[in-house]
């Protein structure tokens, strides 16, 4: 989809347990978000996750908030 719209895609591969634990992947995605933000206006950037990640994809919107 993002090869027909155009759209840059920036995939993060974030720490996730057992390796990991809680708030690791949060953090990771949190630090990709406000570093795009240095350079992309906000209304630009959209995030998305599959399966579990979904859960992730609320943390960090209420944490942005």
């Amino acid at each position: 989809m993002a090869g027909f719209g155009g759209f840059k895609v920036v995939s993060v591969d974030y720490r996730m347990p057992p390796e990991a634990f809680f708030p690791a992947a949060l953090d990771d995605g949190m630090t990709v978000y406000k570093t795009l933000l240095k350079t992309t206006d906000p209304k630009q950037i959209a995030v998305f996750d599959s399966a579990a990640g979904g859960a992730l994809t609320l943390e960090m919107m209420l944490k942005a908030k």
